[in-house]
């Protein structure tokens, strides 16, 4: 389990770094998957979701965040924009496939 928790919290901090580079828009959707990550943390606490898959889970969202830090790293243009909200959709749908249903994030209500 403390295995688990440090892979959070290394997801959370990824996280925290891709905010501080987003507009306010985008910034929403980052905020709903901290969101998100705090619903899987109580789904693991809780045993609804066994270490395995939680492992699993982790392995998929740390490769997508990764490949969203490369894709922000090179965006100069419109085009590099649809690509990262691509790559935020990408994340979103892990954690759906989880079952763990994410807030919608302000301002798209």
């Amino acid at each position: 389990m403390a295995d688990i928790r440090r892979r959070i919290s290394d997801i959370a901090f990824k996280l925290k770094g891709i905010t501080h580079k987003f507009s306010d828009p985008l910034n929403g959707r980052l905020k709903a998957l901290f969101e998100a990550l705090t619903v899987l943390v109580a789904a693991i606490d809780s045993g609804n979701i066994s270490a395995v898959h939680a492992n699993e889970i982790l392995d998929k969202l740390l490769a997508a965040l990764d490949e969203l830090w490369i894709a922000m790293d090179s965006a100069t243009d419109a085009a590099s924009t649809v690509h990262i909200t691509d790559h935020l959709t990408n994340i979103e749908s892990i954690l759906n496939a989880l079952g763990v249903d994410q807030p919608e994030p302000p301002g798209l209500k």
